[in-house]
């Protein structure tokens, strides 16, 4: 079973050299299959292979553009049945969200069906989006190199769906984020974390979209009572059974990306 894409690299007259458009097909590659066999087996392969049952397979190239057709094959039976339980159309849905997470990129909205696989997946969410970063900078090589924009495309049979659009500001999120020397002090409401990575993601009083977060210090230095708290809160605010949410304060320094705009918060204490 397969599911159909396009890469196009706008780089209107200009030509483009080949080592930099190899290099972005290659990281495509990686992240588009890292993230088709952890969304299908919700679980998170650590070292790609020949053998892996999902792969990227370049088609016919399209003319008049620097692009490239390609499938995502998957071959596993398991994993093919569940392609056609969620539908091509959620499967990329759901790949869309985690390279937008991956990107430090906020409010980006899903439907309520790939909603629901997200949530699946959010033991797994914060390792795979960790783990798909470095393709992803590859992906952006022809960016990095000559700020040409990166189009991901998934080919529905009557028409096309973006998925992600890179540019300069995805880029630099990815390659150019930096830690702010200054410490405050924040309140906010944990929406999600993994107690075995020790990032998660919160949402700010008084605002809507949620934001990264991960601690200072290494996880095992961290002391068991603030990962405690933070667990605690994400428990409270999600039982269901009460609107009113319980804050924390949280001193933290903003991990800054393009423009200036912070894309991702350093707990140094819960207080």
């Amino acid at each position: 079973m397969k599911v159909s894409y396009d890469l196009i690299i706008e780089s209107g007259d200009e030509e483009l050299d080949m080592e930099y458009g190899l290099e972005t097909l290659s990281g495509t590659a990686e992240v588009t299959c890292i993230l088709a066999e952890a969304i299908l087996r919700k679980r998170i392969i650590r070292r790609r292979s020949h053998v892996n049952p999902a792969r990227a397979v370049l088609k016919k190239n399209f003319t008049g553009s620097y692009g490239q057709n390609f499938d995502i094959v998957i071959n596993e039976p398991e994993l093919i049945s569940e392609l056609r339980k969620m539908t091509r159309s959620v499967f990329s849905e759901v790949m869309g969200y985690f390279i937008f997470e991956a990107v430090y990129l906020k409010g980006h909205q899903v439907s309520p069906e790939a909603g629901v696989i997200i949530n699946e997946l959010s033991d797994i969410a914060d390792e795979l989006i960790d783990r798909i970063r470095s393709p992803l900078i590859r992906m952006h090589k022809v960016n990095i190199q000559k700020n040409y924009d990166i189009e991901l495309n998934y080919k529905r049979p009557v028409e096309k769906e973006n998925v992600i659009k890179l540019n300069q500001v995805t880029a630099s999120n990815l390659t150019d984020s930096r830690v702010g020397g200054e410490r405050f002090t924040i309140r906010a409401v944990i929406t999600r974390f993994n107690a075995r990575t020790g990032t998660g993601r919160l949402v700010l009083e008084g605002e809507d979209d949620t934001i990264a977060f991960g601690f200072s210090s290494l996880l095992r230095n961290v002391p068991p009572a603030q990962k405690s708290k933070i667990s605690l809160n994400l428990h409270t605010n999600n039982d269901g059974r009460n609107d009113n949410y319980v804050y924390l304060e949280l001193m933290v320094s903003p991990v800054v990306g393009f423009g200036g705009e912070t894309v991702k918060y350093v707990i140094h204490m819960v207080n």
